[in-house]
């Protein structure tokens, strides 16, 4: 570990040492009425605030019914990240006359802002941050004035409001930017500014005003000026300014500067912005070599600090941390093709890490769990015969890292993201409406040629049958095994499987269904089809249910059966290996509006994980969901049915792209348990010969029928 490492982990252990050992903060339960936890706060730890504060309140009940603790607690809940909490508290207290009429209205009003503007909803935040502004004016609040309109005017940046954007920002440079002495809240000011410029395409002459208050902070610091961690900001906002005015060289000298008085500092957070804004600025200059050295510290922080050096919520998994992994593998991948031998295979199992660690971060931001990751695969555990293939989308080209055989390979394909998204987005729209004929050939075998083409040879000469793919962005709303070579389909070539990360995988040891089964093979079998909450019925699910049923015994919850109680109650039992449930379910961009439909109500993402995770330490084998739909051109959403085995808690999964309501899917599960039974085969291979018996049958041969189900997880 360098230097500077060290003494950054140092530097953050003692700050969170110095939260708990504050001097001046209560000890928890020895004052009630005085430790509201706001000490604790101050001292930059919002979650033991909020474990004090609920301490207190186990202890003296009748705290609840004080607004004004209450408030305190909303705030709390906050700074803590637990955002939809405090919208709850908030929205409990709105009805509360007392308090909006009070001196605390001000505060009360901020803060039901910022817990709107974590939950998406800028349209009322704004109005909410504008009735504090207009509040604390009258109450002659300056400080709270000032942070009401500096949030109101990033939640207009945020939402992209523009009416009355100029008379908004011109009455906080009046009230904030020149009353104002605090450095802090003057830098602020200069990087929304600056933001405004960037992304609001506002006229560049802002950029002086947002220099000047980084001035006017400089000046505010005064004795300050050995504040390391106030210089370090100063600096790289000034950078920030410089680097959008095309100073390159200039934005460059700031941010270095910036860094050094962070890594002084002893701050992880600053040190690891303005390394990744070095990073920038060094590539945008050709300095792949500083490039890389200023990544490879900012990962540093990213893998072993995030949640110190991420803000919680919002985009920041979007802004920070896929541009930083990405860029970091793009330039290593760059300079593995300088490198043969053992040194290339060093610098690709580095990228193959850095791909891990970023689509473990990209399932947990979706799921906002950070604690999804198990322990990496090692090598050994890819088995001969498969393969793991990362497709991995940049602006200028993509890339294919092919593992197999415990070597990587990497393929680099002269095609721009771009272009690729464009065929990916008509294949999906052509494949999956059947009277479409043969309208998304072309893509499917563009596609093909530019995905496993230049591994093709590869494949066939490792002997590998099972093809296990990590796809990247808009390469999750595709089926792979409807690609097509001129002559097949991908899935006549191999078994395949996806996921979201392969160290997400869950390893539960033998299959609970086939020739190695566990002493638990039973299967619960729920579904509807009805038309109910209005969605459209299922009639094909009535096939599917009376086969799982007659054939293998399942349990079965039908149509009014199939209600919310039931469903749990099932899911959180032992006594199941394999659920299957026939129902429809929808997945979008926000994991917590992804449900499955009962008879009376919906089943949500983090219900199923909670039912599955209290299972007695019985981990589920198999969950089959068969009548689920994601959105087309929705990556994310994409990315929440394909985490679906992870939140799970499930070592596999199958489910489908999109809602196929016909016999086809009763055809295609029937063959598919078939093959498991028969043993001798795996999940991934079970699928691949369901869906080529569907494939040879002239009824259901186009793709549409059998391409959007997927493996997801493992393949035994």
């Amino acid at each position: 570990m360098s230097y500077l490492r060290i003494v950054l982990a140092f530097g953050l252990i003692g700050a969170m040492m110095s939260a708990w050992a504050d001097p001046a903060a209560p000890l928890p339960g020895k004052d009630l009425q005085c430790d509201d936890g706001a000490s604790r706060q101050r001292a930059g730890s919002s979650r033991l605030a909020l474990l004090e504060m609920e301490s207190a309140q186990r202890k003296a009940p009748q705290f609840r019914s004080d607004p004004v603790w209450e408030l305190r607690r909303a705030g709390v809940l906050l700074d803590a990240g637990h955002h939809d909490r405090a919208l709850a508290l908030l929205r409990e207290l709105e009805s509360i006359s007392v308090l909006r009429n009070s001196e605390l209205a001000a505060g009360y009003f901020n803060d039901y802002g910022r817990a709107l503007a974590a939950s998406g909803n800028l349209t009322e935040a704004i109005v909410r941050f504008d009735l504090a502004a207009e509040t604390a004016r009258t109450d002659s609040d300056s400080e709270l004035l000032g942070r009401a309109l500096l949030n109101g005017l990033r939640a207009r940046i945020d939402a992209r409001e523009l009416s009355g954007f100029d008379a908004h920002l011109e009455k906080v440079l009046t009230t904030v930017g020149s009353a104002q002495s605090d450095s802090l809240v003057l830098l602020q000011l200069a990087e929304l500014v600056h933001r405004a410029v960037q992304e609001l395409a506002l006229p560049e002459t802002l950029l002086d005003a947002a220099d000047a208050l980084t001035g006017q902070a400089l000046e505010a610091a005064g004795s300050k000026s050995d504040d390391r961690m106030l210089s370090a900001q100063i600096a790289g906002v000034r950078g920030e300014i410089a680097e959008t005015r095309g100073d390159l060289s200039l934005a460059a000298e700031l941010t270095k500067l910036a860094v050094l008085h962070a890594e002084a500092g002893g701050s992880v957070s600053q040190v690891f912005r303005w390394q990744w804004q070095r990073a920038r600025l060094a590539r945008t200059q050709g300095d792949d070599a500083d490039a890389l050295a200023a990544l490879r510290e900012a990962v540093f922080l990213l893998e072993e600090f995030r949640s110190a050096v991420v803000p919680a919520g919002g985009d920041s998994y979007r802004t920070l941390v896929d541009p930083v992994y990405r860029t970091y593998a793009d330039l290593l991948l760059l300079d593995s093709s300088k490198l043969s031998g053992a040194a290339q295979q060093l610098e690709l199992r580095h990228v193959r890490g850095l791909l891990e660690s970023l689509k473990t971060a990209e399932v947990e931001d979706y799921f906002a769990n950070s604690c999804l990751a198990s322990e990496a695969l090692v090598e050994s555990e890819i088995p001969e015969g498969q393969a793991v293939l990362y497709p991995l989308l940049f602006a200028d080209r993509l890339e294919l890292l092919l593992e197999v055989n415990g070597q990587l390979l990497r393929t680099s394909v002269s095609i721009d993201r771009a272009s690729v998204v464009r065929e990916v987005r008509a294949f999906r729209l052509n494949l999956e409406r059947p009277e479409s004929r043969d309208d998304y050939l072309l893509q499917s075998q563009q596609l093909y040629r530019w995905l496993i083409s230049p591994i093709h040879e590869t494949l066939v000469s490792a002997k590998v049958d099972t093809l296990i793919l990590v796809p990247d962005g808009a390469l999750r709303t595709i089926p792979f095994a409807a690609l097509h070579n001129d002559d097949e389909f991908l899935v006549e070539q191999y078994a395949l499987a996806t996921t979201p990360a392969v160290g997400l995988t869950k390893d539960g040891g033998k299959s609970f269904i086939g020739g190695n089964n566990s002493n638990n093979g039973s299967i619960l079998a729920g579904g509807l089809t009805q038309s109910v909450q209005g969605f459209s019925a299922l009639p094909g699910v009535g096939i599917e249910m009376s086969a799982l049923v007659g054939q293998y015994g399942a349990r079965e919850m039908r149509d009014e059966e199939f209600r919310l109680e039931s469903v749990s109650n099932g899911l959180i039992s032992p006594d199941y290996g394999v659920v299957h449930l026939a129902t429809h379910g929808e997945f979008s961009a926000d994991h917590r509006d992804s449900f499955l439909l009962t008879f009376d109500d919906r089943l949500r993402l983090p219900a199923l994980k909670t039912l599955l995770d209290g299972r007695a330490n019985t981990q589920l084998d198999l969950l089959v969901l068969s009548a689920c739909q994601t959105a087309a051109g929705d990556d994310e959403a994409a990315l929440g049915l394909a985490g679906i085995a992870v939140q799970s808690g499930a070592r596999s999964a199958v489910a489908s792209l999109w809602s196929i309501s016909d016999t086809s899917t009763a055809e295609l599960f029937g063959v598919f348990y078939a093959e498991l039974r028969k043993g001798g085969v795996n999940k991934a291979e079970s699928l691949q010969r369901a869906q080529l018996s569907l494939l040879r049958n002239e009824q259901f041969s186009h793709p549409s029928y059998w391409a959007p189900y997927l493996l997801i997880g493992r393949v035994i």
